[in-house]
């Protein structure tokens, strides 16, 4: 552990820059092996420019720069006023502007941000969305080369706001959350006792620094360690996936977290591989989270990458939220992965029998030491061991305040009711899904995540390219289900169809859409909301029962 232990966010930079850590940002060759103290002098320059410029104790400064150096030097120097960074996606190189933009606008607005710092194309798109508001669109180069005199460190106490930090937005639009110093070291030490971490391990990640695993979990958590980093860009692992392999081999990585999704990516890329790049024996922790955890992907992953030298308990399930700054749960990185399977009751014809799918959960660990969990019912009565419920969780890295229009709101005290569902199970938790993704068919509750992953089964290519929703007909509720068109499989709605209706009893209305067109939050979450607003429609047939 850290010593002495940081109590503000600007501590962890401070003791960073002390030992003179090590950050690399793999995409660009002049940004390797940067030592920390030469960011903390730069930071402290452009921390004066934006004090002369108002910048001051908490004020709300969004960042949209890419994985770079100059992203860390302004989110330090953010941190160095008393103001509060908020890393917000990229404007300049969006694929979808507009969505981007509107996106910023919500997030901006609903915390009053004081400017929203970007590069010079990112100020020309935003310019004209943001002309009148509030927050002003600055280019990150006027702030450069100011003298350091003029520098004020501001004192921030355990209970001051660090930062600010928003929801995946996988329901609907994103809340603001805010973490208070407090929250952020109390989840980093957690992290950092479940990983069994220290300044010998390393951090290699592509993952984006506007979601939180990227930001807590890839940026502030290994600095805190005082461990080398490597960031390589998103874009850069979405075009070439075993990039990222190739540098946790390079570096001897020991930690790097991915959803589900990337480790499909890996899993579609193994034949690519160059074994004279690969030695996969340091990485002690692939991280798994951010999204529901396919029991194949898991056994699939370790069983290709094995031969290159990745441990078989080296997978490490994981369950977090932004809401509790980022680590609920995790597996002990000592122990094998692990999956039950999970007796989900059908219908037919309404009326309930014996029959039953058997449906695989992935155990994600046992809550991190400070974090209670209580599985509840719909009164908020406990449930009995593998009886899934609604999850409430509590504890001192769960956040303190969120914006609501504009205004720093205290959350209520006691636990905060996660919005998913799941169930404890010899200390273990597992996820079985989202109470808002709750489909009710015959008067009988259907995880969404259900359906998906009987979808998948009809071909595993298929993983991670389904959704489904509660479509409203006039009559009752029906499945609807989105299948997204795969390289090389030939298949047909009513092909899948009829195999969701012989394993599960009950026949969706399935839509193909195009290829990569089922929307996703930055971390790769389905957005199951947006897709209901985009692809919900009303008729007046009644559900079909198999």
């Amino acid at each position: 552990m850290i010593s002495p232990t940081p109590t503000s966010i600007v501590d962890i930079f401070r003791q960073a820059a002390e030992q003179d850590c090590q950050i690399s940002f793999v995409d660009t060759k002049d940004e390797c092996d940067i030592g920390w103290r030469d960011i903390w002098n730069n930071a402290r320059e452009i921390a004066a420019a934006m004090q002369d410029d108002g910048v001051g104790p908490g004020d709300v400064i969004a960042i949209s720069l890419p994985t770079s150096r100059i992203f860390a030097e302004v989110y330090v120097a953010t941190a160095i006023c008393g103001a509060l960074p908020f890393v917000v996606s990229m404007v300049s190189g969006a694929a979808d502007k507009e969505l981007v933009l509107d996106r910023l606008t919500h997030l901006c607005g609903q915390t009053s941000a004081t400017f929203l710092v970007t590069d010079s194309t990112g100020v020309d798109i935003a310019s004209q969305r943001f002309h009148g508001s509030a927050t002003k669109s600055v280019d990150y180069k006027v702030w450069l080369g100011r003298s350091v005199e003029g520098c004020q460190l501001v004192h921030r106490s355990w209970s001051d706001a660090a930062l600010v930090q928003s929801s995946s937005g996988s329901t609907g639009k994103p809340s603001c959350l805010v973490l208070s110093n407090k929250n952020l070291i109390t989840n980093l030490q957690q992290i950092t006792s479940n990983l069994d971490a220290d300044a010998t391990d390393c951090m290699v990640s592509w993952l984006p620094l506007y979601h939180d695993m990227g930001l807590v979990g890839c940026f502030l958590f290994p600095t805190f360690c005082q461990m080398p980093i490597y960031l390589m860009r998103p874009m850069t692992f979405l075009r070439r996936p075993l990039k990222l392999l190739y540098e946790i081999s390079a570096h001897g990585g020991t930690i790097s977290p991915s959803p589900n999704f990337a480790y499909d990516r890996l899993i579609s890329h193994a034949a690519k591989v160059d074994p004279s790049k690969l030695a996969l024996h340091t990485w002690k922790a692939a991280m798994c989270g951010a999204e529901p955890i396919n029991p194949d992907t898991m056994k699939d992953f370790v069983r290709l990458y094995s031969p290159y030298g990745l441990k078989p308990t080296a997978f490490t399930p994981c369950y977090g939220m932004a809401e509790a700054t980022l680590c609920i749960s995790s597996k002990p990185i000592t122990k094998l992965p692990n999956s039950v399977v999970h007796t989900v009751h059908r219908s037919n014809a309404g009326v309930a029998d014996a029959t039953t799918w058997d449906l695989e959960v992935v155990d994600c660990g046992v809550p991190v030491t400070g974090i209670n969990v209580r599985i509840v019912d719909d009164t908020d009565v406990g449930k009995p061991d593998r009886d899934a419920g609604r999850i409430l969780i509590d504890g001192d890295s769960v956040f303190d305040e969120r914006f609501v229009d504009g205004e720093r709101v205290t959350r209520p005290r006691g636990f905060y009711d996660t919005g998913d569902v799941g169930f404890i199970f010899k200390g273990s938790l597992y996820l079985t899904g989202r109470l808002k993704d709750i489909i009710i068919i015959n008067g009988r509750n259907y995880s969404a995540y259900f359906f998906e992953h009987v979808a998948e089964g009809y071909a595993p290519t298929l993983t991670g390219k389904t959704l489904a929703f509660a479509n409203i007909s006039l009559r009752q509720e029906q499945v609807r289900l989105l299948v997204e068109d795969v390289r090389g499989l030939d298949v047909s709605a009513a092909a899948i169809e009829a195999h969701v209706a012989k394993k599960t009893g009950i026949r969706p209305i399935v839509k193909l859409v195009g290829r990569n067109s089922l929307p996703r939050t930055t971390s790769g979450k389905l957005q199951r909301q947006v897709a209901k607003e985009r692809y919900m429609e009303v008729t007046d047939e009644p559900v079909s029962i198999a």
